[in-house]
């Protein structure tokens, strides 16, 4: 069967898929290169590294060390000392039981100066522990069956350090962990005539020696200890280590700095103890762990790879493009249409698929603009029939009593009140009989301020003759603003408030309008020296949920707030200004029209 290749129909398609080729096999090459350089070069940097902090530990325990050696030289010139080995050494008596307990407080006081040293006592030339503590023969082990004493009197040796042992305990097979302390054997002389006068024993802290290098080892090496001359581990580092590890014998026996443990590769490290050539550091380094460190990099370097690649074929074909600029207008039309601006008509001259495209978006754009005037009309729509269910609402509570009824009514009430001589009740019946008038006119939504001013004075001649307090009512009119014109009894709630949460409470005062022509604007307020309110009880009367008091409409200041928003805007509405004891004042302004 013969296979066929697809034909690539575009040319910028071509061009794209043959440049990524070539770029694909650029980079495979190049990642190759600068991985295989990259394995060498870890290696030596881990090396590196490594023998840094390989020389770090060798050189802390160097320090220890010479500290301890440098106990040993103190120790024999300190002039007590000195003097009782000299007496011990001499012919005759040996020391007596006060001479130990001299010398063995000697010892004590260099003990308590040192941390890591847990006992130090003296051995006699023909090996016995000059030491009341430790003279018994429980003890006598750590001298009897020491190597280390017998290799230091047949050396030329100053000291040295013995394996791990279990004193003071006596154990004839001790496990590895009762094996805590470590014996320093050196030679004890005098230090004028360097004649040996026996020998002292330093017994050492074993984990104390070693506390300050567990984090480095641990942290450096998967597998770390000291080791002496006869193969026996001094110390380990950690407590997780395969029995495969304690083959040191084998180890140390490698040549290769790779060994193979176990099956599993590691680098074999190893560094002699200046201060104590006897003791060798043997670290081992899981070489599965760099490779595995390589393979990331190689992973990452390969991710690396295929985003450039994709971002070369993307440039590739952006650049082979023959559409840019229609995609860019296409692009700023789309942000115009984002911001709000409606874009114009783009015109595109290609026939592919991106001439497709700006005609769709051109139907779109055309679209959704007809739609958003379609939904504006509808809003306005809307809006005006609102209104108008509004003005229904008003016109039906007008008219819901017969005006010519109301009016009848009250100037027969008033001929009677006159001709009983009552002239308090006939101006009262007056005074109503206006105000009832202004309120239900059915094609007068509008008056001047004049017109209003002439209703509030109905309104408080009314409450002045309901109350049997000092009612005092004062207006303060622009001359411009005389004949401007407002919502009818706008202000009657206002100054209702002011009269029942104000003046009665306070048994009296003054209610004070004044109406002001400021520019374009008339500014009203109706303002009074009453009990003023609570913040709480303002906020329930702006509700419409005010306290329930006899003869009050607690829904008065939010129609007065509803009639501002309806025939003005938000901005009219009511601000007001009220401090308990002192009184109240509320403001509110609107267009000024005659």
């Amino acid at each position: 069967m013969r296979f066929v290749v697809p034909k690539i129909k575009h040319l910028n398609m071509r061009m794209t898929l043959y440049f990524s080729l070539v770029m694909m096999t650029a980079l495979i090459v190049m990642v190759i290169s600068i991985s295989r350089t990259y394995s060498g070069k870890l290696i030596s940097e881990m090396n590196v590294i490594v023998d840094q902090k390989l020389n770090l530990i060798t050189s802390t325990l160097d320090n220890t060390l010479q500290q301890i050696k440098a106990l040993q030289f103190t120790i024999i010139h300190d002039r007590n000392i000195n003097t009782l080995m000299k007496m011990q050494n001499a012919g005759g008596e040996k020391l007596n039981q006060t001479n130990m307990d001299e010398l063995q407080q000697c010892f004590l006081q260099y003990k308590q100066r040192n941390t890591n040293v847990s006992s130090i006592f003296a051995i006699s030339l023909d090996g016995k522990i000059i030491d009341p503590l430790y003279s018994g023969k429980v003890f006598q082990w750590i001298v009897t069956n020491s190597p280390y004493l017998d290799t230091l009197k047949k050396s030329k040796s100053l000291g040295l350090f013995s394996s791990p042992n279990s004193f003071p305990l006596s154990a004839p097979n001790p496990k590895s962990f009762e094996n805590y302390n470590i014996t320093y054997y050196g030679q004890y002389y005098d230090y004028i005539s360097y004649e040996c006068l026996g020998y002292i024993a330093i017994n050492l802290k074993k984990n104390s020696i070693f506390s300050d290098l567990n984090s480095l080892c641990k942290e450096t090496f998967d597998f770390s200890c000291f080791v002496d001359d006869q193969n026996n581990i001094v110390h380990i580092f950690g407590d997780n280590y395969s029995s495969s590890f304690l083959g040191i014998q084998e180890i140390r026996k490698a040549k290769k700095q790779i060994v193979n443990i176990d099956g599993n590769n590691y680098l074999l490290y190893s560094q002699k103890i200046n201060a104590y050539p006897g003791w060798t550091f043997i670290g081992l380094v899981n070489y599965q762990q760099i490779t595995s460190n390589m393979f990331k990099l190689y992973k990452t370097v390969s991710m690396i790879s295929i985003l450039v690649l994709l971002l070369i074929i993307f440039l590739s074909f952006y650049i082979a493009s023959r559409v840019t600029i229609p995609i860019r207008k296409l692009s700023k039309s789309m942000d115009s249409l984002g911001k709000g601006i409606w874009p114009k008509e783009i015109e595109c001259h290609t026939n592919d698929e991106i001439k497709e495209l700006v005609i769709g978006f051109n139907n779109l754009v055309q679209n959704i603009k007809n739609l958003t005037e379609k939904i504006v009309e509808e809003q306005e729509a809307k809006k005006k029939i609102e209104v108008s269910i509004v003005q229904f609402q008003l016109d039906l509570l007008q008219s819901q009593i017969n005006p010519h009824f109301i009016h009848n009514t009250l100037n027969t009430m008033n001929y009677m009140a006159k001709k009983a001589g009552l002239a308090e009740l006939e101006e009262t019946i007056t005074s109503f009989n206006a105000l009832l008038r202004t309120s239900i006119s059915p094609n007068k939504n509008f008056i001047t301020v004049v017109e209003e001013i002439d209703n509030l004075k109905n309104y408080m001649n009314i409450q002045k003759h309901r109350y049997d307090i000092d009612i005092d009512f004062e207006w303060a009119i622009d001359p411009e603003a005389k004949y401007a014109l407002l919502p009818k009894l706008i202000l009657q709630p206002l100054v209702e408030n002011a009269l029942f949460h104000g003046i009665v409470p306070k048994k009296g005062g003054l209610i004070k309008v004044s109406v002001q022509k400021e520019d374009n604007e008339l500014n009203l307020t109706v303002g009074d020296n009453g009990a003023g309110m609570e913040e709480d009880v303002l906020n329930l009367i702006l509700q419409g949920m005010g306290p329930d008091k006899k003869g009050f409409n607690s829904m008065g200041l939010s129609n007065v707030n509803e009639r501002l928003a309806l025939y003005y805007s938000e901005q009219s509405k009511l601000k007001i200004l009220s401090t308990p004891g002192h009184g109240t004042k509320i403001t509110f302004h609107i267009p000024f029209r005659m």
